[in-house]
């Protein structure tokens, strides 16, 4: 079998070449017959068993308004059935749109592709988190004397830390000033020193007299 379309000034033929048996001419007219827009099918008259494809196809070219002939002789031996279909029955191919033009594809140092990141909505965005709260607040206090004496932490120029040395701090607390004497009262110790030499030195000498009488 073999179908071919030919343009013709009324539309447009569908040309179909069987290479069957073909048929006689009381089997063309009855065919004829079946596909005139005109004629009344009946289902005893398609035969035992029925043949419909003759039937058929006579009621949709009465139906829709094209025409089906048989009555020509194939080169291959058959049957040639022309359709035609008339302009009226024909239309125009509707242009697609254009497809949208694809991003380019890009690809990292490593050549591994990239896919295009999607912007994402405000609401997406994670606000920042709160400033966490101690569990016990600082006590409001002086620091005490040993964290006075802790020494300063720098670093080398190496980076490595570095401690300073402060002046050690005495654990004995400083004595009080003594008063400053005046100089009568140290003239009045210095006299009472010498009074009391004076009469240690006597009582001496009046018991040792005394003895050797």
């Amino acid at each position: 079998m073999e179908i071919n379309i030919q343009a013709v000034p009324t539309g447009v033929c569908l040309i179909v070449d069987d290479a069957g048996l073909g048929m006689g001419q009381e089997e063309k007219d009855r065919a004829a017959a079946l596909l005139s827009p005109q004629a009344a099918i009946s289902v005893s008259s398609l035969g035992i068993p029925p043949q419909f494809g003759f039937a058929v196809s006579g009621m949709l070219a009465a139906r829709y308004g094209f025409r089906v002939s048989v009555d020509s002789v194939s080169p291959y031996g058959g049957v040639r059935a022309v359709v035609l279909i008339p302009d009226e029955l024909l239309t125009t191919e509707v242009p697609q749109p254009a497809a949208p033009a694809e991003a380019p594809e890009t690809y990292d140092a490593y050549g591994t592709q990239q896919e295009p990141e999607a912007a994402q909505p405000d609401r997406w965005q994670q606000a920042p988190a709160p400033a966490p709260t101690p569990l016990f607040p600082p006590a409001d206090r002086r620091p005490d004397t040993a964290t006075q004496q802790l020494a300063q932490i720098t670093t080398t120029s190496g980076g490595l830390p570095k401690r300073r040395r402060k002046s050690p701090v005495s654990a004995v607390p400083p004595a009080a000033p003594q008063p400053v004497r005046s100089n009568e009262e140290t003239a009045s110790r210095l006299g009472a020193f010498q009074r009391g030499t004076r009469s240690g030195r006597d009582t001496t000498t009046t018991t040792e007299g005394s003895e050797i009488q």
